[in-house]
């Protein structure tokens, strides 16, 4: 087999996945980046194959394009891991924004909040048994 052939089914194998891919159902775009980083592991790993089984000047060829498709995974891959931290970022500063302040007054409320839910089933629970006596 030689470099064409094996670009062609390359090639193929592509514009399967990417058939595939429109006829699917909208994913989020998490599994969207998983599915992307999958698809180029796959190509290194097919690369890495073809080079083995190929001509020694095939192979150079091969291995100019295998160092450019790892270096495109390494930074799909950092790209995933810097946004995933943004997220978590944002999200512990969300819930710090939104968590209620700790203040004696705060306490205090709640406090009182409470004690007026109890008192009010209470009155509810005496009013139930003046009805039923």
């Amino acid at each position: 087999m030689n470099l064409f052939e094996r670009l062609s089914g390359v090639i193929k194998e592509e514009l399967t996945s990417l058939v595939n891919q429109s006829i699917r159902q909208e994913d989020t775009p998490e599994e969207e980046i998983e599915r992307t980083i999958s698809q180029m592991r796959s190509k290194v790993m097919a690369t890495r194959i073809a080079i083995v089984r190929s001509s020694a000047s095939q192979a150079r060829l091969l291995k100019k394009g295998l160092v450019i498709l790892e270096e495109e995974l390494a930074q799909a891959e950092a790209k995933r891991e810097a946004l995933l931290r943004r997220i978590s970022q944002a999200n512990q500063r969300l819930e710090r924004a939104t968590r209620p302040t700790q203040t004696p007054f705060y306490k205090l409320e709640e406090k009182a909040l409470e004690l007026e839910a109890i008192a009010q089933a209470a009155d509810e629970l005496n009013w139930t048994k003046k009805i039923n006596s």
